[in-house]
């Protein structure tokens, strides 16, 4: 906890706030209250340039409120056409989240939610390890729409897999470990043969999370994912 504090010190303090700047500001859509702290629906976009020589190159999404502050890390290329991540987290308790977007010309830029009330029923957090042993697709991406040449298309990602950090709070606030962190780590998506995007994942995130992003469709070749998670597993879709 005492290094991920640090960590998103030094992230935010690096970071200028756009004043104005409309390219470089991030704009959140968040709910205003939710009752289930489990499974909180984010997303954050930029209207951005996502070419060759001009693009947003990452998007960190995190709550320096939360036990587990990192909810995703989404790393970008031109190819995504948009800089955009959806995603449903765990909050405990009420927060504005920050999400820092760093350009590949003019470094890192802060963005700050509206406040998200969070009601009583805390984030849901498994007080017992999740079996490790799976059926049927893990992995399963999904295009929303029909494509427009020119112009990006959202995919939505399914990664049907428990997002447990072992980690309860006792009743005095400290955090103690029950498990073994147990979750999807790392996504990758590849294009035509390329990566164009790659997910830092964690417990922060809903159990079973959905993540949506863009892509710029058009290429020739297969639509391919892959992830692994804490036990080594690794597991492909396309």
């Amino acid at each position: 906890p005492d290094s991920q504090a640090a960590y998103f010190a030094e992230l935010v303090r690096s970071a200028k706030n756009p004043k104005g700047d409309h390219q470089h500001t991030i704009t959140f859509d968040v709910p205003p209250v939710v009752e289930n702290g489990a499974m909180v629906p984010v997303s954050l976009r930029l209207d951005h340039p996502m070419e060759a020589g001009h693009y947003i190159q990452s998007l960190v999404l995190f709550d320096e409120g939360s036990l587990i502050k990192l909810k995703a890390i989404a790393r970008l290329s031109p190819e995504n056409g948009r800089a955009f991540l959806s995603t449903s987290i765990r909050l405990a308790r009420s927060t504005k989240l920050k999400a820092v977007a760093e350009c590949n010309l003019h470094g890192r830029w802060l963005g700050i939610s509206p406040e998200i009330r969070v009601g009583e029923s805390g984030c849901g957090a498994a007080i017992s390890r999740p079996t490790p042993n799976f059926s049927g697709n893990i992995l399963r991406v999904k295009f929303s729409g029909r494509g427009q040449k020119g112009k990006p298309l959202q995919i939505s990602l399914t990664v049907k897999h428990p997002m447990e950090s072992g980690m309860t709070m006792n009743k005095d606030g400290k955090a103690t470990r029950s498990f073994p962190a147990f979750f999807m780590k790392d996504l990758q998506v590849f294009y035509g043969g390329k990566l164009v995007s790659e997910l830092q994942l964690g417990p922060g995130l809903s159990n079973n999370p959905v993540l949506e992003l863009m892509l710029q469709t058009g290429k020739d070749g297969p639509l391919k994912l892959k992830a692994t998670n804490t036990d080594g597993q690794s597991f492909e879709d396309s």
